[in-house]
């Protein structure tokens, strides 16, 4: 969500939250089933059948939209910052030109723009600079690392294969940043 992360620390415990209530849904939704299932062979056509359809449906709805779409709301995250960065990067590229060394702070400040994600992280060398910010995936057990490399600086991500000590580098729309999966 567009906003200030300052209300990064609250939005990841909310979430976290919701995630963790969410996977107890799985009981009244089993239930619910079990209910439906038995109702419907033996031809039911009490008011209780409405009851058990709800049962499951509601926790599952809830199941979906937490999981499933929580998966679109991470990349919509995820590109957001990305084209607020891409904005950034050309302002501190043409500060490289004009004064010959990369600023040692991101022009427009370190916030990301979104509340679910954190600052982003920044570091300044004389011939390179590095952009790196992190989004929790679930309930705070893992998340993703999003990073950006020039294209003449690749071997970065390839250094990163070799070590093996994460998963695989998934690409994005912009062919200068990657992510993976850090637990």
């Amino acid at each position: 969500m567009p906003g200030p992360n300052d209300f990064f620390q609250f939005a990841a415990g909310v979430r976290g939250f919701i995630e963790l209530i969410s996977i107890f849904l799985i009981i009244p939704l089993l239930f619910g089933l079990a209910w439906t299932i038995t109702g419907v062979l033996r031809k039911s056509k009490e008011l209780s059948m409405l009851f058990s359809y709800v049962t499951w449906t509601i926790p599952l709805m809830i199941l979906l939209s937490v999981f499933v779409f929580g998966k679109y709301a991470r990349t919509f995250a995820r590109e957001t910052v990305i084209k607020s960065l891409n904005g950034q990067i050309e302002i501190i590229e043409m500060a490289k030109e004009s004064t010959g060394f990369y600023p040692k702070e991101l022009p427009n400040g370190n916030s990301s723009g979104i509340i679910g994600i954190g600052d982003v992280n920044y570091e300044a060398k004389n011939d390179s600079f590095k952009l790196k910010f992190t989004q929790n995936l679930f309930i705070g057990f893992n998340f993703e690392i999003i990073s950006y490399v020039k294209y003449n600086e690749k071997s970065v991500f390839d250094k990163m294969k070799q070590n093996g000590n994460q998963q695989e580098l998934t690409e994005t729309f912009d062919p200068n940043w990657k992510y993976w999966i850090f637990d």
